[in-house]
């Protein structure tokens, strides 16, 4: 009975949620079948759903026409402004459905009835711009024409819009379109397609040659794309296919030249080998793939350029190889008796004698529970392991609950550099060894002794020796370690003392300010005891640096709520403390609110940190997400507040068309970034590139501060590009807020779309040479040459840096794909490059500009990954178990570092160290610096410290980092591919004051330097003393004055004013010098008792180095005026001079403090990322007296700028470095990383997973 009841109500609320309503007449015509879903909680009466706004409940209905087809398909109140939607559906008179129509929206309809006019409206919906926000468009369908056969096979395919239409009607008559369709051309192979025939022989493995296909015996497909009809273009392919339906081959044109990809088969029809074009091409006539070429030495072709697979004799794949490895890589495997992988092994698992396999174990109900990495005896054959797993009795592992106790060894040694745990313990004794190192950087180590543990803790344990291999069994393995564990059905785990706590359902409002308040989340929320079928848990093991897979464990529960949806996820860190992300869902499956308790013991004392981010959702009527709201309490804030990160505006039809970010509550934005589609939903527009505000949907907004614009097929007439149509973009515009350069990139494909060059405009330049790129390709698409332009020098005072040739890169191979050698025609033994993080060639010796004599400069694994590079000085890369690198050691000669990462047997990083130590200035003395980042979620941390927490739109970050008190949050405008545009924050002014009086503040607080030495003058202006400087020569001169050094950002503002006095004109213009003072005081810096710091000696140095190439002349207002002035140097990142101003005093400054020395804001123009001084000195032999020095710095809204060449170079020379400057740039998931120790910048691509 009690069963029966349960389904029951398991039946009654879906016949609530999904109630279809089978043919009923609407308006006596129409037959129909509709379905609505209801999104809120306590709908329990039909009654009730004609007055459930679309929020709650979504209406679909499906109009059938006279025999039962649909004819229409209505979503009632279903576009953003809550009209009916749409979807036509038309056929022709043999019932074809051959011309597809868009979805429309009947902005005079919002009843879900039928739509009597319903392509007549579409026609009109598609040509209003307002509605669609795309270009008119005159065909909002796609047609279809099949050949006049019974097969109805198509042999033209349009798409939608008229560029991508037929010309003509299925039935003949015109079309109006274009024309830029893809054909289908159906026949049987000729004698002059000359396709290869292979064979391959079962009993020896052999493939061998056996003439061609004849005639007819084979199908061949050609498939034109959009762009066939292009002058000059061939885009077409053509595959041929036996009577079996297998692909024979496919082949590709470049102009005449065919790209052929074989493929080779068994008698039973299993693929046992990929032939890339570029192995046809080494074969040439001869088709011998066991030919070992110069180019592929000591592999054959077939090794080092094909794909080849093994079979056991039931059909499972047990061996596959990539191109390059050859026998050394292949991938093998193991299968039980129910065909599932139960043993893997690649080739870096058997190098150097080893005989390591990976090894999968299974519970009852076939789901994986661990995976251990094991030691297998070295005697044990790949078929060895095969036959005894097919002969095992059992296929499965059991768990139970075992009491352990935890035991310390008597003497523990220590011998290489620390990991986790922090906490090394022994009954009698821990050494450490040579080969210990930690830093101060991983919080605080213990080591400590202390009698053995006798308390029993319960554990859920699986057994290892049921299943096959029996791991405790030296007849197989010699030794293992388990990686991971994954729990299933309950939370035994966790009840019998694993670490990780019961569910936590965060609902107090009195203890938990980030609490989930039942005004902001109604629902119930509770944890489901019913998880039966679902994972509940698991256990990772840290992988250290060094390869070490020690007894450091982190555990995970999940919890699920009543619809198994992830309510909560529980997991260790490996910081030592615990995240708990709480997941709130609404009725119907849509988040509502996450909230992510953070704990970390960074210092290892115990007392962990706790930091909370809050983020929830509200949605529109139509249930988009409206809204995204993100709140972050820590201790140091004392009362967080909600951010408003993201607010959303969409089309009628449902796509985003705006994005409003950091919006305040008075729904005010400091950005609000536009997008803009083609009819085939191709990206057209980010904002514009003339960054108009024109069109904002949401009415006033502030400037935009990118822009850009994406053009596919035609593009304004240039000679040397031709249209594409099949989706490649031919034309990116862009500008951006900083400098409103406007900016373009002109593509150009060949006939496999790969592309060959890309030509650079702006409108500063008249050569619009400045970062062109031009490449060459193989036939299995390897790049052969790379031709680059780019920021080449920029000499200290030279305004306008060179732009010409960076990169000249010719690539040599071998062993197939592998990259041997790689020589950059620009540099030489005298002339280098690299200031724009292009390639640097090791040594640029010209001798090595041939394949025959090229220098290896590359080596790999076994695995085929990269195992050294002598470019970048990086002399060794090792890998993990998963081929992740775990430490990477550099040396380019003056400086030298290690690149270790930490990761769990998940393959998620969790920390990476970087140790450098390299030369000073004067090349003799090293300096040595370690930077530690860790990785927790969307925590990251440097050297022990928060630096930011990553959110949906940018990044956050926590009191401390920046100037300034509370959260601040940073915005991200990416591009079409997610690459980091323009990064953009609230700016905080800043005013910096010297008034001579308070030392301290003047110094300290508002950070001048060289305030103590001549606060000493009067009169003042308003306070007690000034600043008094006099250029007379001895050990009383004091020419110059105070200074303030501002680190500044491209398009940055800053003002400058000072009031100036003095009395009695001066006889000698300019006796002192202000470069011959500061050699001075860095030759003593113990003058005046007051002593230099190694940063006053830096900034002097500085200094010194911008008055040289600007000195002062004598005051321009006659020669009796002192040579006293306000003066401001520029200099760019690299320390460069860039550009320098300077106000004299005037008579007016005679026994008078009213008039003042002043820069405005244009007077400073901020070019460049750098360092600007502003000081005030005299050189002259009378006083002057300088008061209430003031300084005013107004950062732009931009904190952030990079652009990208096709490749993702950082076009260097035009950005805007971050501070601190966000990594994740090009492709967003990539982090840039730039070392002392590194000949130029590099990606970590797929590091982080």
């Amino acid at each position: 009975m009690y069963s029966y009841l349960i389904k029951y109500r398991i039946l009654a609320l879906l016949l609530l949620v999904l109630l279809p309503e089978y043919l009923w007449s609407q308006s006596g015509s129409v037959s129909y079948v509709r379905q609505r879903n209801v999104h809120k909680e306590g709908v329990t009466s039909t009654s009730t759903l004609s007055t459930l706004p679309p929020l709650d409940m979504t209406q679909t209905t499906t109009y059938l026409d006279g025999i039962g087809r649909t004819s229409q398909t209505v979503v009632k109140q279903g576009s953003a402004l809550l009209h009916d939607v749409i979807q036509p559906i038309e056929y022709d008179n043999l019932g074809r459905v051959t011309r597809s129509h868009l979805s429309y929206v009947d902005v005079a309809a919002s009843d879900g009835s039928y739509k009597p006019n319903a392509f007549s409206s579409q026609a009109s919906f598609w040509q209003n711009t307002n509605l669609t926000k795309t270009p008119s468009e005159s065909h909002p369908y796609s047609i279809t024409l099949p050949e006049a056969s019974p097969l109805q096979r198509v042999k033209e395919q349009g798409s939608v819009g008229k560029i991508w239409n037929p010309t003509q009607k299925p039935d003949g008559t015109a079309n109006g379109g274009d024309g830029k369709t893809t054909q289908t051309l159906y026949s049987l192979n000729t004698s002059t397609d000359n396709v290869r025939k292979w064979v391959y022989n079962s009993d020896t493995g052999a493939i061998i040659p056996s003439g061609n296909y004849s005639a007819n015996t084979l199908s061949k497909l050609e498939v034109q794309g959009p762009d066939r009809a292009t002058a000059g273009s061939v885009d077409r392919i053509q595959i041929f296919t036996d009577g079996r339906g297998q692909t024979i081959l496919q082949r590709s044109f470049l102009g005449a030249t065919l790209y052929d990809t074989y493929y080779v088969y068994d008698d039973f029809g299993q693929l046992q080998a990929i032939i890339p074009p570029r192995a046809v091409q080494e074969m040439g006539t001869t088709w011998n793939l066991l030919a070992t070429p110069a180019a592929t030495t000591p592999l054959t072709i077939l090794e080092a350029y094909c794909y080849t697979f093994e079979y056991d004799e039931r059909g499972r794949l047990i061996e596959k190889s990539v191109p390059g490895t050859g026998p050394a890589g292949t991938l093998r495997m193991v299968y039980d008796q129910l065909d599932r992988i139960i043993m893997t092994q690649d080739g870096r698992q058997r190098s150097g004698g080893k005989n390591e396999w990976t090894v999968i174990k299974y519970d009852i109900y076939g789901r994986e529970i661990m995976t251990v990495l094991a030691q297998v005896v070295s005697t044990k054959t790949h078929q060895n392991l095969q036959h005894d797993a097919r002969t095992a009795t059992l296929v499965y592992e059991t768990s139970s609950v075992v009491n352990t106790t935890e035991q310390y060894p008597a003497t523990l040694t220590l011998n290489q550099p620390l990991d986790l745990p922090r906490t090394a313990t022994a009954t009698q004794a821990v050494i450490l060894g040579s080969g210990f190192s930690f830093s101060g950087n991983d919080g605080i180590f213990e080591a400590k002794t202390q009698p053995q543990n006798t308390q029993n803790q319960q554990q859920v344990v699986y057994t290892t020796t049921q299943s096959f291999p029996n791991l405790n069994s030296t007849q197989w393995v010699t030794s293992h370690i388990v990686l991971n564990y994954t729990y299933y059905d309950n939370y035994s785990f966790i009840e019998n003392g694993q670490g990780i706590s019961n569910f936590q359902t965060f609902t107090n409002p009195t203890t938990d300010p980030n609490h989930f308040s039942t005004a902001e989340h109604p629902q119930a929320f509770s944890r489901n005891g019913q998880v039966e079928g679902q994972v509940t848990g698991g256990r990772v093991r840290v992988l250290s640096p060094n390869q070490n897979a020690g007894e450091v464990w982190l555990e995970s529960a999940l919890f699920y709520d009543d619809d198994f949806n992830v309510a909560q996820v529980q997991s260790d860190n490996y910081r030592g403390g615990r995240d708990i992300i709480t997941t709130k869902y609404h009725f119907d499956g849509r988040m509502d609110k996450t909230l992510t308790v953070h704990r970390v013991d960074m210092n290892g004392d115990d007392t962990p940190e706790e930091t909370t981010v809050a983020e929830w959702y509200t949605y529109t009527p139509a249930g988009q997400v409206d809204q995204v709201y993100h709140r972050v309490k820590n201790s140091s804030i004392a009362s967080p507040q909600a951010q408003i990160l993201a607010k959303m505006t969409y089309s009628e039809l449902g796509e985003v068309i705006a994005k409003r970010l950091g919006v305040d509550a008075a729904g005010n934005c400091l950005q609000q970034v536009d997008y803009r589609s083609n009819i085939q939903g191709w990206l057209t527009r980010i904002n514009d590139a003339n960054l108009s505000t024109t069109d904002h949907p949401s009415g006033a907004a502030p400037n935009d501060l990118f822009g850009m614009e994406l053009s596919y097929g035609a593009r304004p007439a240039v000679s040397s590009f031709t249209a594409e149509y099949s989706g490649n973009i031919t034309q990116i515009d862009w500008r951006s807020n900083i400098d409103l350069t406007r900016r373009t990139y002109q593509y150009n494909y060949d006939d496999l779309s790969r592309l060959i060059t890309a030509d650079y405009s702006d409108d500063n330049n008249s050569t619009n040479e400045i970062f062109d790129l031009s490449g060459n390709y193989e036939r299995n698409g390897n790049i052969t040459s790379l031709t680059r332009q780019g920021l080449r020098s920029r000499d200290n005072g030279q305004l306008n840096p060179n732009y010409s040739s960076i990169d000249q890169l010719t690539y040599y191979y071998e062993r197939g794909n592998q990259l041997k050698a790689v020589d950059d025609g620009i540099e030489t033994g005298t002339i280098r490059t690299g200031l724009a993080g292009d390639f640097t060639d090791f040594d640029g010796v010209a001798s090595r500009k041939s394949s025959s004599g090229a220098t290896r400069e590359f080596s790999y694994n076994p695995n085929g990954f990269v195992q050294s590079d002598l470019n970048q000085g990086l002399t060794t890369i090792e890998y993990n178990y998963l081929d992740l690198p775990r430490t990477l050691i550099f040396n380019n000669g003056s400086a030298t570092g290690k690149i270790s990462y930490t990761y769990d047997a998940a393959g998620n990083v969790l920390k990476k160290d970087v140790e450098f130590n390299y030369l000073d200035d004067n090349g003799l003395d090293r300096f040595v610096d370690r930077i530690t980042t860790d990785y927790i979620g969307d925590f990251v941390y440097e050297n022990g410290e928060l630096q930011f927490i990553h959110t949906s739109e940018g990044r956050a970050f926590p009191p401390g980092v920046l100037l300034g008190s509370g959260v601040q949050y940073e915005y991200f405008i990416s591009d079409h591919q997610g690459n980091l545009r323009v990064a953009f924050r609230q700016p905080t002014n800043r005013i910096y004051m010297a008034n001579m009086d308070n030392v301290a503040a003047d110094e300290i607080t508002n950070g001048f330097k060289n305030v103590a030495l001549v606060a000493n003058g009067t009169p003042a202006k308003t306070t007690p003393s000034a600043a008094r400087l006099n250029g007379s020569g001895g050990s009383n001169a004091k020419p110059l004055g105070p200074l303030k050094i501002l680190a500044v950002g491209k398009g940055d503002k800053v003002n400058a004013e000072v009031y100036a006095y003095y009395t009695t004109p001066t006889t000698n213009n300019k006796v002192g010098d202000l470069n011959a003072f500061i050699q001075t005081r860095l030759i003593n810096p113990n003058a005046d008792n007051d002593p230099n710091t190694a940063q006053d000696n830096l900034d002097l140095r500085n200094l010194q180095f911008g008055i040289s190439f600007a000195p002062s002349n004598s005051n321009p207002g006659g020669s009796n005026l002192p040579n006293a002035y306000l003066k401001y140097i520029l200099y760019d990142q690299e320390g460069q001079f860039v550009r320098e101003g300077i106000k004299y005093i005037t008579t007016a400054n005679q026994n008078s403090w009213d008039t003042k020395l002043r820069f405005e804001f244009a007077d400073i123009p901020i070019t460049e990322d750098g360092t600007l001084h502003i000081f005030v000195a005299n050189e002259s032999d009378k006083d002057v007296l300088f008061d209430n020095f003031r300084i005013e710095h107004q950062p732009t809204l931009i904190v952030q700028e990079n652009h990208y060449d096709p490749l993702g170079l950082n076009l260097a020379g035009i950005e805007k470095q971050g501070s601190p400057s966000h990594p994740y740039q090009y492709n967003a998931q990539s982090e840039k990383q730039k070392h002392p120790f590194l000949k130029s910048y590099f990606y970590e691509s797929g590091a982080r997973m």
